[in-house]
């Protein structure tokens, strides 16, 4: 291998090392479908801006990795499924500089139910 392509290999290897602490230290939403319908929209805000999963087909799965610094407050939804069902609400909270947080969001028939590691799930209320 010559100088050149250690150098590359190098500066890549540091570059990907950085792109995985980053995803590990940000805080994480998981939106799962399983309502049997698709979502024609599944957006949720935060303070500081919104995460827009788009388009969810039944028993699909995204993720979302926020910064860091996103301020506090509760997470507000907002979900269209195709069937003409629409759930809408605050549900679960979130801090400023919060490490490594994983929550969950379940789409199921026409509820939506929150979950993280250090709490029980439960059934977010509707507007």
């Amino acid at each position: 291998m010559t100088l050149k392509n250690s150098k590359l290999v190098t500066i890549f290897s540091a570059l990907l090392f950085i792109y995985f602490m980053c995803r590990a230290l940000y805080p994480q939403v998981s939106i799962l479908n399983s309502s049997g319908i698709d979502a024609i929209e599944v957006t949720i805000w935060i303070q500081n801006g919104q995460l827009d999963f788009n388009y969810m087909r039944d028993d699909e799965t995204k993720d979302f990795y926020y910064s860091l610094f996103s301020g506090s407050g509760k997470y507000h939804y907002l979900i269209k499924l195709k069937n003409g069902v629409m759930l809408e609400g605050d549900c679960g909270s979130f801090e400023a500089l919060e490490f490594s947080k994983a929550v969950i969001f379940l789409i199921s028939d026409d509820k939506l139910i929150y979950s993280n590691p250090s709490d029980e799930p439960i059934i977010c209320e509707l507007f």
